[in-house]
């Protein structure tokens, strides 16, 4: 009776002892199987936790399509917008802006070259410029900041062009040097705005042979 008793006592120990290695291989089966799937999701470049990587922005030119004698790093583009008021003008050319957070910026008109101090018609054309810009709410589209740290840009009072209203008086070249930084329209209308007071002979144009400020300046850095 003692050893049945015995017997019984040690039957759930022996019952339970083949469980145990059973499930511990089990565990390392599994744990060899999920192995393969860590090592990959190890190598992914996208983690969980971390955020995934966003490509830099493929830039517009990579979409347009080539054309010979076109630079596509000089296409027309607006680099930023500026609103405010003229304070003063040093010539036919280029003005003294304030805008409306005060800041007091030199412009450079786009695509127009008025004459230089001491040129014929230099002081009309600086006279002419002041008069549309006087008391006038300007919009200015600028393409750049020339060498002499002024802003490049297409000047606007509402509809009215300042550059070809300086054109259509006679008072200003279309300075066609940099020509293919405008929008094809404006360039034409520019050229258009100068052939026709040439043929006026409006300001400027009524000189026998007008001398270009650019030659003009030329033959000042050769002397």
């Amino acid at each position: 009776m003692n050893g049945i008793a015995s017997a019984i006592d040690t039957l759930p120990a022996v019952a339970t002892r083949p469980v145990l290695p059973i499930l511990l291989a089990g565990a390392i089966a599994l744990a060899g199987a999920l192995a393969p799937l860590a090592a990959a999701l190890a190598d992914s470049p996208v983690r969980l936790g971390a955020p995934a990587r966003i490509e830099a922005p493929i830039p517009i030119e990579a979409f347009a399509t080539e054309a010979p004698g076109v630079d596509l790093s000089r296409v027309a583009r607006v680099e930023a917008v500026l609103e405010g008021e003229s304070i003063a003008v040093q010539d036919g050319d280029s003005f003294i802006l304030r805008t409306g957070d005060g800041q007091k910026l030199r412009i450079r008109i786009e695509g127009i070259d008025a004459p230089e101090k001491g040129q014929p018609f230099a002081d009309v054309s600086r006279r002419h410029l002041a008069g549309l810009l006087r008391e006038r709410s300007l919009r200015l589209e600028v393409r750049k900041i020339d060498r002499y740290g002024r802003r490049v840009a297409r000047v606007l009072d509402g509809d009215t062009d300042i550059a070809l209203a300086q054109l259509q008086a006679g008072l200003a070249w279309f300075f066609r040097r940099y020509q293919s930084e405008q929008e094809p329209a404006v360039r034409r209308a520019y050229s258009r705005a100068e052939a026709r007071a040439r043929e006026a002979a409006l300001g400027l144009w009524r000189e026998e042979e007008p001398l270009p400020p650019w030659e003009q300046r030329r033959r000042q850095r050769q002397r």
